[in-house]
């Protein structure tokens, strides 16, 4: 016969030594990145703020809208400079009905005292100068007239010339200072009521398409539109007009 009785002892012995293990166990959530160490029989977690996670991506998203922010900037100091005009290798252009801009690329170190603008005749030309040589930064031919003060050898006084130096939105940094020029077209047809949009500022340069010149089709726009106004106008007086005189009856007169 089977004697339990040894193991009802065991089972007390164990109830009496040992008191019962209420412990649980503990679950951290790890809803971001996070490292975790272990040794010295534990575990030592450590979690990454959100500046810390985001930080690259944020520098990043922050240098691309900053880049953005400098191309658009770029772009509209180039559409304002080349309005009604263009650009070439040297220089940018554009004008109005009836001045001429021009933005010459000049190197990122000149000086407003350095610089030389002289206009002889129809040539116009800028120098760098300095305590050893004078260096020839831009010439070029004038194709059409401009208007001036001029000496009696034909040369624009230099103190009525118009520039200045400023910074170009260029990115280049042999681009980065620009001289801007300010020239007066001289009229084509003295007073009368004519505009003479240029296709090209200098002899040699490629030409641009005057018919889409914005400010031209807007002037026209304007003209076609006053022209239509009037042409209404004066029909509508001419129409009221011969209703006026059908009313009139004859009145006879005796001699």
């Amino acid at each position: 016969m089977v004697d339990y009785s040894k193991w009802d002892r065991m089972a007390a012995d164990l109830s009496d030594s040992d008191e019962e293990d209420t412990r649980q166990p503990t679950v951290t959530r790890l809803d971001s990145p996070t490292s975790v160490s272990f040794g010295g029989g534990k575990a030592e977690v450590v979690m990454q703020s959100h500046s810390e996670t985001q930080g690259g991506a944020t520098s990043l998203a922050t240098d691309k809208a900053r880049n953005a922010a400098l191309i658009g900037t770029h772009m509209s100091h180039l559409v304002k400079m080349t309005r009604n005009g263009g650009e070439s290798a040297k220089f940018l252009w554009g004008q109005t009905a009836k001045e001429c801009q021009i933005y010459i690329y000049i190197p990122i170190g000149c000086l407003s005292k350095q610089i030389t603008v002289r206009i002889q005749g129809p040539q116009l030309t800028v120098q760098q100068q300095s305590n050893t040589k004078n260096t020839l930064l831009f010439e070029g031919k004038f194709a059409y007239g401009i208007e001036c003060t001029r000496d009696e050898a034909g040369g624009a006084i230099e103190e009525d010339i118009d520039w200045e130096i400023i910074n170009g939105p260029v990115a280049a940094p042999a681009k980065q200072r620009i001289l801007k020029m300010t020239v007066l077209k001289k009229e084509i047809c003295a007073g009368a009521r004519v505009v003479h949009w240029w296709p090209k500022v200098f002899e040699g340069q490629d030409p641009i398409d005057v018919r889409k010149i914005p400010d031209r089709k807007n002037a026209e726009s304007i003209k076609s539109a006053s022209k239509k106004s009037f042409n209404e106008t004066w029909a509508e007086a001419h129409k009221m007009f011969k209703e006026k005189v059908k009313q009139i009856r004859p009145v006879a007169i005796n001699c």
